[in-house]
């Protein structure tokens, strides 16, 4: 039973829904989310069937009979462990977790998330659950996962400071929040306890951390508004908090990119300028934690870091259309990329730092840097696959059975396989310089990994 929330079994399902579901209970969840409902199943013995995906474009080419045997195994062994006679939606992404990992491998794109809405027992919104939700509070800071240890990442709360080990939220061991989620490198307390809970739905926290060798625990009411949170957040990692000189090395974060990325191509190139100018000769690009977006004016930010009329960019690019998967012409895509040699900014050593959590976009930026030696890739690989599908929709399938009331929503389905020029190999694109997250140098608030570039950068130059 989940600490925090008490439950209180309603009716079975089949009062509201056809008899053949009676396998499945809607469940209040008590407290501040009193009136909102989260889903029960009664736990089979076996699991049979792996739900597919149809639309993703190279899903049918990834799995085979030995695959679904062995995900299968692991998924029943994981049923016959668990100790209850009806999962909750967390308990059956835990369930599942096996086939999930491995979806998430062949196609970084592809998540899901739970699907729940806020609603009464009729399925309806009304204003009672919409004075609740807007009690809901959040914890003010980001996470850095190093091997299961959450480090704080960034925080708008001087209570929480950065690199600070988190041990538990409301005294849930973050052990117990990481089995009920993706194991990702950047991560935050509302997606932990998002599918922890299913609904991540309270007004103050108890969180205990480790600092100094301390242990610490904090009440806090957290932030009312997410949104003003989150832009707060960014503001400590934008672009113009993060272009700075370490020693004669020119160092300028991308967090993420736009649809419009003029301004950030503004910014970048008058640092590399302003760099130049006083006299650095190395400049770090930091790439990590940066989930992509945009592709907007690449041909521009790209030319102000390549010397050459034009690069190879894409050798061939494939299409899921109408249950079909087809080679696209060269109309349909863009198999070199031309630049503007006039925007090119001599004199100056690049090196970009990426991790697995540099996707879509600006894992292609890394790739392209490092295939016409334009960069050195430092830091750890990428994400199996996270070069080879893109073009994602979205899904309102209801996952893992149709017949279910809606426990999951599927996100990224890739309908696009590509086949960029790379120096990948067996799909992981791997740094020219390898570089390893290690937690002990985190703990002092320091970036360890940026540590140890600088220093390799000034032992190479002194």
């Amino acid at each position: 039973m989940k600490s925090k929330i008490l439950i209180v079994l309603l009716s079975t399902y089949c009062m509201l829904c056809p008899a053949q579901n009676d396998n499945y209970s809607y469940v209040p969840l008590k407290g501040l989310v009193s009136e909102i409902y989260d889903i029960t199943t009664i736990r089979s013995l076996v699991i049979k069937n792996l739900y597919e995906i149809p639309q993703h474009v190279g899903f049918e080419e990834e799995i085979n009979d030995e695959i679904r045997d062995s995900l299968l195994n692991e998924i029943n062994i994981r049923n016959i462990v668990i100790d209850k006679d009806t999962l909750f939606t967390s308990d059956v992404f835990y369930l599942y977790k096996p086939y999930l990992d491995w979806l998430r491998y062949i196609d970084p794109h592809y998540r899901v998330f739970n699907y729940n809405v806020l609603s009464d027992s009729n399925g309806t919104r009304n204003k009672q659950l919409k004075h609740i939700k807007n009690k809901r509070r959040y914890l003010p800071f980001n996470l850095l996962n190093i091997n299961d240890t959450l480090i704080v990442k960034t925080s708008t709360d001087t209570d929480f400071r950065k690199g600070d080990i988190i041990l538990s939220i409301n005294n849930i061991p973050t052990s117990e929040l990481l089995k009920y989620n993706y194991r990702d490198r950047h991560t935050s307390p509302l997606q932990l306890l998002s599918s922890y809970y299913s609904k991540e739905l309270v007004d103050n926290y108890s969180v205990c951390l480790l600092r100094d060798h301390d242990t610490i625990c904090i009440n806090t009411s957290g932030c009312k508004n997410y949104n003003s949170l989150k832009v707060e957040l960014n503001q400590k990692e934008s672009m113009e908090n993060s272009i700075c000189v370490y020693n004669n090395i020119g160092y300028i974060s991308i967090p993420k990119f736009f649809p419009d990325n003029s301004r950030l191509i503004k910014i970048l190139e008058k640092s590399l300028y302003r760099f130049k100018a006083e006299g650095c000769e190395n400049v770090i690009l930091d790439l990590r934690g940066n989930p992509g977006g945009y592709g907007d004016s690449f041909d521009i930010l790209l030319s102000l870091l390549i010397n050459k009329k034009s690069i190879p960019y894409m050798r061939a690019q494939y299409i899921k259309e109408n249950g079909a998967k087809r080679e696209m012409s060269t109309n349909e895509y863009t198999p070199t990329i031309p630049l503007d040699n006039t925007r090119y900014i001599d004199g100056l050593t690049y090196y970009v730092l990426m991790d697995e959590g540099t996707a879509s976009i600006a894992a292609s930026l890394c790739n392209i840097l490092q295939y016409n030696d334009a960069a050195t890739l430092v830091g750890e690989p990428l994400l199996h696959n996270a070069l080879k599908y893109g073009e994602t929709l979205s899904s309102n399938r209801k996952i893992p059975l149709e017949d279910l009331p809606g426990l999951f929503k599927e996100s990224g389905v890739s309908i696009v396989e590509f086949d960029e020029y790379t120096e990948a190999k067996d799909g992981y694109l791997c740094p020219d310089i390898k570089l390893s997250y290690s937690a002990a140098d985190y703990l002092n608030g320091e970036d360890g990994m940026l540590n140890q570039l600088l220093t390799l950068i000034s032992n190479n130059y002194e």
